[in-house]
């Protein structure tokens, strides 16, 4: 339904529908000009769909890049109620492109598989909200799993589809066994276990940490292309022979992590004897001693 004026220059759609077969597609907006000289203005809204579906409703021409992110990295999953405002125009100029002068949507989402880097294991299970413009893609998430760690409120934004490379960051809570936290923060380029000299099978426990990670997404990532920074609580931790040959059992600790080293302090049963402890461990270049333990205990005979 729309309303043609100004002498043929002017269609104002106020509704129109189609059934795309993936999904119901609504639209609505003002074209004025010419197929050769016109400006565009509307907002396209879609309902429920499968999270598959995005790459085949994402018109062709228009933000090729987040596209493309898109469909190389969401998988499975529902989306609904697909909100897009798009401005177009085109001059009457020999080869003058298509511009795109501004897109702005949103989406909701779950179930949804999303890999947000290739050295990260998928998030699944993921619900929550997403926008998206020229510039940005942003997840609010509000539930997932990664790696048999529950993600809680976090929020995903991949920045810079404007430019030749495109950046990460996060910012949310997890919670879950400490193998499991620690295997993945032992992936590449970060191995803070390795750093660390430890074994993730070998410790048990539970933590709940507030993660923030910034970095570039390239093809060959190295450590000084992520920022990372990590502040957990552990529950229970029991760690094998774990300090000095002794048993580190019942414990519980304050965590903070960076590239730049890690502090964990707190109180546990070492070697069968109540124990404060506070470890600070460098990661980068020191002039000062590597790795300092602080310890106090009473060692009965």
């Amino acid at each position: 339904k729309g309303e043609l004026s100004g002498e043929g220059r002017i269609l104002n759609i106020e509704t129109f529908g189609a059934d795309l077969g993936v999904a119901r597609v609504s639209a609505e907006g003002l074209f004025k000009g010419s197929a050769r000289d016109f400006d565009f203005a509307g907002k396209l809204r879609v309902g429920k769909f499968p999270a598959i579906g995005l790459r085949r409703l994402w018109p062709d021409g228009i933000e090729a890049k987040t596209k493309k992110w898109i469909s190389e990295n969401i998988q499975k999953g529902t989306v609904e109620d697909l909100r897009v405002g798009v401005k177009l125009s085109r001059t009457d100029k020999a080869g003058a492109p298509l511009a795109l002068d501004a897109v702005d949507g949103s989406f909701r989402y779950s179930g949804l598989s999303v890999r947000y880097y290739k050295h990260l294991p998928p998030v699944t299970g993921v619900s929550g909200k997403a926008h998206f413009d020229d510039k940005a893609l942003r997840f609010d998430i509000a539930k997932g799993k990664t790696a048999d760690i529950d993600v809680g409120r976090t929020t995903v934004a991949i920045t810079g589809f404007d430019q030749p490379k495109q950046a990460l960051s996060v910012t949310g809570r997890v919670k879950g066994a400490m193998s499991d936290l620690l295997t993945v923060l032992d992936r590449p380029p970060l191995r803070f276990a390795n750093k660390l000299g430890i074994s993730p099978p070998t410790l048990k426990g539970r933590a709940t940490a507030t993660l923030t990670v910034d970095m570039r997404l390239l093809k060959t990532l190295t450590l000084d292309d992520v920022d990372i920074k990590a502040k957990a609580q552990i529950a229970g931790l029991f760690w094998r022979k774990g300090m000095f040959g002794l048993d580190v059992a019942k414990g519980g600790f304050a965590l903070s992590v960076s590239k730049a080293g890690m502090r964990m302090t707190g109180k546990a049963d070492l070697g069968g004897e109540n124990a404060r402890i506070d470890w600070q461990e460098v990661f980068g270049e020191t002039k000062g001693p590597r790795r300092t333990f602080n310890i106090s205990t009473v060692f009965e005979p």
